[in-house]
């Protein structure tokens, strides 16, 4: 029997007053739904991945950003021993992204799917679903 195993990802609303060190930046895409821009992007040393929707409207700044680094109230940085955001896709409806965590104890990794909304060019709640 297979069961589904549904986890919210927490994720963090950046304002544009706080600063991201751009310089930091190991990987980055830019992907588009409609007229909405997202650009998704990875640092150096960190598990996390941002994400900002970009208005193309007003000079093409960045009207909102989420940091996610988080799942099921653990923090990617301190509460695993290895988390990976990979597979980053745009579908009509959202962002899907493939997660794999290993937890501090020892149960084994852990692969996740996860969906993003794109509502009405504003980032929405991911939510993640077990895969194994």
């Amino acid at each position: 029997m297979r069961h589904t195993l549904i986890i919210l990802l927490f994720a963090s609303t950046y304002s544009n007053a706080q600063e991201i060190d751009y310089t930091k930046i190991s990987e980055a895409q830019s992907i588009r739904q409609g007229a909405t821009l997202v650009r998704h992007f990875n640092l150096y040393g960190e598990p996390c991945a941002y994400f900002q929707i970009i208005d193309s409207t007003n000079k093409w700044s960045i009207s909102e950003t989420k940091k996610f680094c988080h799942i099921d109230g653990k923090s990617f940085l301190t509460d695993f021993a290895d988390a990976e955001i990979t597979n980053i896709r745009l579908t009509e409806k959202g962002i899907s992204i493939s997660l794999s965590i290993t937890p501090l104890e020892t149960t084994g990794e852990q692969k996740k799917e996860c969906f993003m909304p794109i509502l009405n060019d504003s980032l929405g709640i991911i939510e993640c679903e077990s895969t194994r």
